[in-house]
């Protein structure tokens, strides 16, 4: 279009300004791209023109739900929340609304579980009627017609559906939307279609069943953000938000939680309007897509390592090159803290600094006084700023449950950064034995994270002035157990001078005491003075290594993250899958056996025409149970083959700990259960706590029968008793063989999990899978001490037998890792989406899979809150060389 065709007489370049959104975790360099394509589409008159500016989907958004909240809601100073219902993904996040300007972030979530997710739903419904392969062969051949079946049903389902008329019926004609799929669809499909003349019909159980995986997973996330940031107003916008049974659902949900619940009128132009909002009252509003420089680095380190004072040591660093000048400025404290100081006297002095944060804890020994993540962005200049990331700190003493738990937080905390510079692991200079403890949680922190952050990872010795500025005895350990790392992951981190920080922390507690009046001598105070110096400079090499490195984009880490949590979710219920396939191949092969040595008649044969097997039917407990697992608190209940190990002792019924992994047994955080003594043993039975576990469900075994179509046309066919009596032996046998071969689908998904996880995290995963398999060879093993006359000891070797193969190929892979083996292929982030999907799709036992592990997901929600402090810009000339030399 030509711009002075469509604004004759106005100068474009001078009175008109353009506002671009773009998403929110763009980088500043595909900003620029943008900006060099609208110079290049004579957008702009030149490239670094003012009349052009950014502002991200989020913030749009915010500005557009922000000017609705102030017209129509009286919630000023009150939050509200955005749910952005993409596509794709659905995003949420909370902000304080403000009388002027956008108020910050105060937390944000998201998965995905967008709209296309119910047009997911809808595929399987449709192939499962015309069959998988005529689906992908249109798909692919004609993916026009593709489209618009899906296009179909959005337009007629997936806005319009409200969920409120029962007697809800939408036809979908086939043959007139898509008529070349007659040509891919055949056998049993075909002749279904043709008889329903190729219209399928969806009624309302069938379409709400599209909806509610979907809608559910969205709602829990809405819950979880408004118990850590309760809202006064919801915004529904997106793509999904048309949807009037999404509304419906919400509005349910929420209705006596949160009064105002809006959707916009045209909830997917909300963004675009919020855009042009700022750009016609641009100076009301802060937006930070301009913020062209971020240096993110995150802090870890063992509980009483002295990070929270290393990092109001580096914002004084950042004010002050020398202690000179901080005692006469002013003191940055961005944490407070407290600690005890000897004067001349010998008198213990208490020095206090800083205000309370709840935030911070400076009174229980042992206990991180950090208790969630928290970010601390120190602004260089105009266009630099470090952000700083304070995580809880390692060893904490309430177990090593919260530290996963503290894990769990730090990986939610850095999903609002696009990628980290620097991963700084904190440790005393002087431990000759690094603890137990922190040598677990070191491995654990370097399961979670990407292989490619190896390069990003540094050491920082807190507390080096006495040990000349150097590691001192921590080293060699530290290298030991790295170098134990090499060998069994074949992943190096490097331990040399680029790598190895020496501060003195104590510089800054001198500098506190100092600002109390305490009297120090002169040689104290020049001592203390070089450490200050010391200090510094060693914070400008650091730096200096940080912005040279290529950040690690934190998309990789979350990405492998999601993978593992996802395999974690479903190891049980894989698992359980296993033991009710040995179950169930054990009740055929009886049933073989029955009619092998029977002489009955047709009748009687017809009558074995259904095959009724065990299924499992997970029912959600409404609170977590803690039960106790030993031989003495549980028993085996049942018939013979459904036989299951029921906790007969509820110790305690409604358990309200949180964040406690559920069937976990030997779980620390159980040590604080109401039901356990302070002699760590149960006031119910007895037991040591760490015989309990948490349940969040119980499985239930039903009946169900499946009918042999082949075996029940031969009847109809008259054939012979003995030909009768071979086909269902036959068919029996068939059955078994699908069953066998959807264990060894599984057991083989089961390995490429782990070849995932083995092949891009830095250290190896706890093997979950084999770890739950575990524990139902120990239920088989205690059905069988119970009554050994009657049990069923295939059962039994089965489980043993799928354990012993699953851990010979995990070996396998294992050694090919480690030896840098190339012939073992790289699992992609599409093929662990792929398999997992496959697994739900196995006929058998498919859609129980699904059943189990949405209620395993269910019981491990968990809650986060982000928070950040931006600090008062004051730098001093180290600041100024070290981003000169990174740029």
């Amino acid at each position: 279009m030509n711009i002075n065709n469509r604004w004759p007489g106005t100068d474009f370049y001078d009175k008109i300004q353009l506002i671009l959104t773009v998403p929110a975790e763009w980088s500043e360099q595909k900003i620029y791209i943008m900006r060099e394509c609208a110079f290049n589409a004579s957008l702009i008159k030149n490239i670094d023109s003012t009349n052009l500016k950014f502002i991200t989907e989020t913030e749009a958004a915010a500005i557009y739900c922000m000017k609705i909240a102030k017209e129509h809601f009286n919630i000023v100073g009150k939050k509200y929340m955005i749910v952005d219902c993409g596509r794709d993904t659905v995003d949420l996040t909370t902000r304080g609304l403000l009388e002027n300007g956008l108020g910050e972030i105060t937390s944000g979530s998201g998965d995905f579980c967008g709209g296309s997710f119910v047009e997911l739903e809808f595929l399987r419904f449709i192939k499962r009627k015309v069959g998988t392969g005529a689906i992908e062969l249109l798909k692919e051949k004609h993916y026009g017609q593709y489209e618009s079946m899906i296009r179909k049903f959005c337009d007629h389902v997936q806005i319009s559906f409200t969920g409120e008329n029962t007697s809800f019926l939408y036809e979908l004609d086939l043959e007139y939307i898509c008529p070349v799929l007659r040509d891919y669809t055949s056998g049993s499909f075909r002749d279904e279609m043709e008889e329903n003349e190729w219209v399928i019909e969806m009624n309302y159980e069938t379409v709400k069943s599209f909806f509610d995986p979907v809608i559910e997973k969205i709602i829990r996330l809405i819950h979880q953000l408004n118990a850590n940031e309760p809202c006064s107003a919801i915004f529904l916008i997106g793509e999904f938000s048309e949807s009037r049974y999404l509304q419906s659902r919400i509005r349910q949900s929420f209705k006596y939680l949160i009064n105002n619940i809006s959707v916009p009128s045209q909830p997917t132009c909300a963004i675009v309007r919020g855009a042009t909002e700022y750009g016609l009252k641009e100076k009301a509003y802060t937006v930070t897509v301009n913020a062209t420089n971020e240096i993110n680095i995150l802090l870890l380190g063992e509980t009483g390592v002295g990070k929270s004072t290393f990092i109001n040591a580096f914002a004084n660093y950042l004010r002050y090159d020398t202690i000179n000048d901080a005692q006469f400025g002013e003191m940055a404290v961005l944490i407070p803290s407290q600690f005890t100081i000897m004067d001349e006297n010998f008198e213990a002095n208490k020095i206090k600094i800083g205000d309370y944060d709840s935030n911070e804890q400076t009174g229980e020994e042992g206990m991180s006084a950090t208790q969630g993540c928290k970010s601390y962005v120190f602004p260089v200049d105009k266009y630099t700023s470090v952000r700083l990331i304070d995580a809880p700190g390692i060893g904490d003493t309430r177990g090593i449950d919260k530290d996963k738990e503290n894990f769990g937080n730090i990986l939610r905390h850095i999903s609002h950064y696009k990628h980290l510079n620097g991963i700084c692991i904190l440790l005393k200079p002087n431990n000759a034995r690094l603890s137990i403890v922190f040598k677990y949680c070191v491995q654990e922190l370097l399961t979670h994270i990407h292989k490619g952050a190896k390069d990003n990872i540094v050491f920082c010795f807190t507390n080096a002035r006495s040990t000349f500025y150097r590691p001192g005895d921590t080293l060699p350990t530290l290298r030991q157990q790295l170098n134990n790392l090499r060998e069994r992951s074949g992943v190096e981190i490097k331990t040399d001078k680029n790598t190895m920080y020496c501060f003195d922390n104590e510089s800054f507690r001198f500098l506190a005491a100092l600002r109390e009046n305490m009297k120090f001598s002169e040689g104290d105070i020049e001592n203390f003075g070089e450490s200050w110096k010391k200090s510094v400079q060693e914070s400008w090499r650091l730096f200096k290594h940080v912005v040279s490195l290529e950040p690690h984009r934190t998309e990789e880490t979350l990405s492998l993250n999601n993978v593992r949590k996802n395999v974690m979710l479903l190891s049980k219920p894989l698992a359980e899958i296993g033991q009710l396939i040995q179950i169930n191949i054990s009740i055929i092969r009886d049933q073989q056996r029955e009619i092998e040595n029977s002489n009955q008649s047709i009748e009687d044969l017809r009558s074995r025409l259904y095959t009724t097997l065990l299924d499992l039917d997970p029912k959600n407990l409404d609170y977590p149970r803690t039960v106790c697992t030993s031989e003495s608190c549980t028993i085996t209940i049942g018939t013979n083959l459904t036989k299951k190990v029921d906790y007969i002792k509820h110790c305690h019924k409604r358990c309200y700990l949180t964040n406690v992994d559920p069937d976990t047994v030997n779980n620390a955080a159980l040590r604080v259960c109401s039901a356990m003594k302070k002699d760590g043993n149960c006031s119910n039975c007895s037991c040591n706590w760490s015989k309990h576990m948490h349940i969040t469900y119980e499985n239930v075994h039903i009946s169900k029968k499946v009918v042999d179509a082949n075996v029940e046309k031969q009847i109809n066919e008259k054939k012979s008793y003995q030909d009768l009596k071979k086909a269902i032996i036959e068919d029996k046998e068939q059955y078994i063989n699908k069953q066998k071969s959807e264990q060894e689908r599984i057991n083989a998904i089961n390995i490429k999990l782990a070849q995932f996880l083995r092949q891009n995290a830095i250290a190896a995963y706890n093997d979950t899978y084999s770890d739950y398999l575990d524990h139902f060879i120990n239920e088989e093993r205690i059905k069988k001490n119970s009554d050994p006359a009657i049990y069923d000891d295939r059962i039994l070797r089965g489980l043993e037998t799928v354990k012993r193969e699953y851990s010979e190929q995990i070996a396998i892979i294992k050694k090919a890792i480690e030896t840098n083996d190339l012939s073992m292929p790289q699992i992609s982030l599409e093929e662990i989406s792929r398999f997992e999907q496959e697994l739900y799709e196995l006929p058998l036992n498919g859609q129980t899979l699904r059943r189990i592990k949405a209620e395993v997901e269910r019981g491990r929600n968990a809650t986060f809150r982000h928070e950040e402090k931006r600090c008062t810009p004051q730098g001093n000339k180290f600041w100024t060389k070290i981003f000169k030399l990174g740029s």
